[in-house]
């Protein structure tokens, strides 16, 4: 079977299956396929090695040796996923601080990046990440777009330094305006505090928490809450604030709990 008929039985299976998970049969044909020099496939697979942290207890895993081989040949998914595989670094925390502390990352991971379990050579790393979310980026990948904005936000090396907060602004807002939940979460904070390149607008940020909120995110919602509990860019509410503090699951302030038992008493 030639490289492009393996691709395509590859991506036949991985469609079968919803495109929510690359099966063992799948990855196979994928594997054909990018040792026949396919750079989709070689993304596929690297992929799949790195959802099922295959041969992670080596210096270099396939996942990165297939991602890089798909990234180094214009793949802009395989881009922002080897960015993505820098920053995170399964294989480096699972090599200096064993299997109990992926699991743990893994448990408190979300899309908003805050944090590395292991710290050694993590400038090193976030380096390799800003190379490759740089390529994606710059084909509109949003994902990476939001992503390469935080760590020009945050900055890397010690105490944070090399930070950027334009271009972090302006890739904020390339992401928020394809309607990246988190990119709007940033933008909007952005807006409320003032930025680098936007004035301080109250009212704006709460249009872009809004938005943000009704496509799910978490802290959208609780950010919303506090400008209704503070009267920023709304007016004061705290029947509101209430609201939208319980959709976002968080604890309900003290103040909140007492004027609810007052509330039900009448």
């Amino acid at each position: 079977m030639n490289a492009e008929a393996a691709f395509e039985k590859g991506m036949e299976l991985f469609e079968s299956a919803g495109k929510k998970k690359i099966t063992k049969e799948a990855a196979e044909y994928f594997l054909e396929a990018a040792r026949a020099g396919n750079p989709k496939a070689m993304y596929y697979y690297g992929l799949y090695c790195e959802l099922h942290m295959i041969d992670f207890d080596k210096e270099e895993t396939p996942a990165q040796f297939w991602l890089k081989q798909a990234a180094d040949q214009g793949e802009t998914e395989a881009q922002f996923q080897l960015g993505y595989y820098y920053e995170r670094d399964l294989n480096r925390i699972l090599l200096q601080e064993g299997q109990e502390a992926v699991r743990t990352f893994l448990m408190n991971w979300d899309d908003s990046p805050e944090w590395i379990i292991c710290r050694t050579n993590m400038e090193e790393y976030k380096y390799k990440a800003l190379e490759y979310y740089k390529k994606a980026a710059e084909k509109g990948h949003v994902r990476a777009c939001f992503n390469l904005g935080l760590i020009y936000e945050r900055g890397i090396g010690p105490e944070g330094s090399n930070r950027d907060r334009k271009a972090a602004e302006e890739l904020y807002q390339k992401a928020a305006e394809k309607g990246h939940p988190f990119a709007l979460c940033r933008l909007a904070y952005c807006y409320l505090c003032g930025g680098e390149t936007v004035e301080k607008d109250e009212k704006e940020a709460v249009r872009l928490y809004k938005q943000a909120a009704e496509k799910g995110s978490r802290e959208a919602k609780f950010r919303l809450g506090l400008c209704y509990e503070k009267g920023l860019g709304v007016e004061k509410d705290e029947e509101k604030a209430i609201e939208y503090y319980q959709a976002a699951g968080n604890h309900i302030p003290w103040w909140a709990k007492e004027a609810r038992k007052k509330a039900e008493k009448k």
